[in-house]
């Protein structure tokens, strides 16, 4: 497997002038990214002696984020391909049946990253654990990880919100309004946690 060939490809395609692969799918990556990161210094704490009594939980966490990690990877392109569902009922020549398959599309392209958000929400948390409790000599690993998760989060829930402003079910909108509130909080909390940490560490 050629992994520079591959992330180059990537690259490439992100930059082209097609709007699929976009922000929302890079949100996406970003997060997968941050969780391999946290998976890393995971393998890089379990066996150790000195870390010992955080053994069985830095496995669970492992299992985890590996877990998020793919789910993440996965959910890029089902944000590209809710964002091409929303362009194909456009094509729709009927108003009323455009209409009713647009607010179903949009639905599903502010779905998407609400779910990538709440992952990278995870991504975050777990990253607060390894950044407190988990091999220190990779406690950056652990930043750049969270950091990397709080910022595809972040995009994830930019793309809610454009979505939402073209949904008429007002209840939707407001329920799904009110849960990325109280997620940002608590993202924003945990990411403030995790760098006064490392902060600590280089004083």
């Amino acid at each position: 497997m050629d992994i520079e060939s591959d992330i180059e490809d990537l690259l490439k395609e992100i930059s082209s002038d097609s709007p699929a692969p976009g922000g929302g799918s890079v949100a996406a990556l970003a997060g997968s990214f941050g969780a391999a990161l946290i998976s890393m210094v995971c393998n890089l704490t379990i066996g150790k002696k000195k870390y010992g009594v955080v053994e069985d939980e830095m496995k669970r966490i492992l299992e985890e984020a590996e877990a998020l990690r793919e789910e993440l990877f996965g959910l890029s392109k089902k944000d590209m391909e809710a964002f091409c569902e929303v362009m194909e009922a456009f094509k729709i020549k009927d108003e009323a049946i455009r209409n009713e398959k647009l607010q179903s599309a949009y639905k599903r392209a502010a779905s998407v990253p609400y779910l990538v958000a709440k992952k990278c929400l995870r991504v975050i948390e777990l990253g607060q654990f390894t950044t407190a409790k988990g091999n220190q000599n990779a406690i950056t690993d652990s930043g750049v990880g969270a950091l990397l998760a709080y910022s595809g989060f972040s995009g994830a829930i930019l793309n809610v919100k454009v979505n939402l402003k073209y949904i008429e079910d007002e209840d939707f909108v407001s329920k799904t309004k009110n849960d990325m509130d109280n997620l940002q909080k608590k993202a924003e909390s945990i990411k403030v946690t995790i760098i006064n940490e490392i902060e600590r560490f280089f004083s």
